[in-house]
């Protein structure tokens, strides 16, 4: 499968499969003063993710299937010097 993003700004876009048009997923990035939150919905509007862009003194986060985890647990680092 191919798939396309009907935006060039990958935070707020729409996600298709490029061969039928079939909407995948759509991306949300609301504004913010505060902490960012970026939503990932299915092609029926569920939520799927979300990811939280916190203050740089805080661990950001992901949501998923519910559980909040720190993003520094969920994807862990391979060395002393990888970001």
């Amino acid at each position: 499968m191919e798939i396309a993003f009907l935006s060039n700004d990958p935070l707020e876009s729409v996600v298709v499969d490029a061969e039928t048009g079939d909407i995948l997923y759509s991306i949300s990035t609301p504004p913010s003063t505060g902490t960012r939150k970026t939503t990932i919905y299915d092609s029926r509007g569920q939520k799927l993710a979300q990811y939280k862009r916190r203050p740089v003194w805080e661990h950001d986060q992901i949501v998923l299937h519910g559980e909040t985890k720190d993003v520094s647990d969920w994807l862990r680092r391979d060395g002393l010097f990888t970001k």
